[in-house]
């Protein structure tokens, strides 16, 4: 049951959500023209993005906690046996920090979309083809831990207990990647234009001149 939460969160469902869910949040305040606001205070862009960022590791956190929740809720319905005290945190573990790692792999995709002012749902749409390719890739021993949507999986020891996953997970490459990974989109927020999205929105509220004047 476990793993099949896993697996369902690699694919789709959780790069769509959270990444809905934070594109929103960022994309809102170009929407309603509030972001020019923000920029009047001495805070950077920069730092607001990153502070939008750092809050979808705290919601990718919770999410997975749901998650692991409603998963053992769903055991015990299913009247599933096997249960142990070990078993018990493992799935928390598991359930919780995949979120996150998955979370820290499409992090680029909201913070590129973020930063060049685009529609949120163009991250989500992205996100989903990520996340729909990952089943593509999962039969490889080399991309399968490069990936950033599967990276996490091998960090974690996604279904370790089958003999052909565990000699292709290599946790030290996983790590390597989504370090990688993380740098990237901390270079992208620290080089986002802080006055770009305000621009657009004062653009579209700009007043001509009258002639005469």
């Amino acid at each position: 049951m476990t793993e099949q939460v896993i697996q369902q969160n690699m694919t789709m469902i959780f790069p769509m959500t959270i990444t809905l869910i934070i594109g929103y949040i960022i994309n809102r305040e170009i929407r309603d023209d509030t972001l020019k606001n923000l920029i009047t205070v001495p805070v950077k862009y920069s730092k607001i993005l990153g502070s939008k960022l750092l809050l979808g590791c705290i919601l990718s956190l919770i999410y997975g906690a749901f998650s692991w929740f409603f998963t053992l809720i769903a055991y015990k319905l299913l009247g599933l046996g096997g249960l142990t005290v070990k078993l018990f945190f493992k799935s928390f573990f598991q359930i919780t920090v995949f979120n996150l790692l998955l979370y820290i792999g499409i992090s680029p995709l909201i913070a590129v979309t973020a930063k060049s002012g685009l529609n949120h749902l163009m991250s989500v749409i992205l996100a989903f083809v990520f996340g729909y390719a990952a089943m593509f890739i999962s039969g490889n021993k080399l991309l399968v831990n490069i990936y950033p949507i599967t990276a996490g999986g091998m960090i974690i020891g996604f279904r370790n207990h089958v003999p052909a996953v565990k000699e292709m997970a290599n946790p030290v490459l996983a790590a390597v990647s989504l370090t990688i990974t993380l740098l990237i989109t901390i270079l992208i927020v620290q080089s986002a234009n802080e006055y770009k999205s305000a621009k657009k929105n004062e653009a579209k509220v700009k007043l001509r001149p009258k002639k005469g004047w």
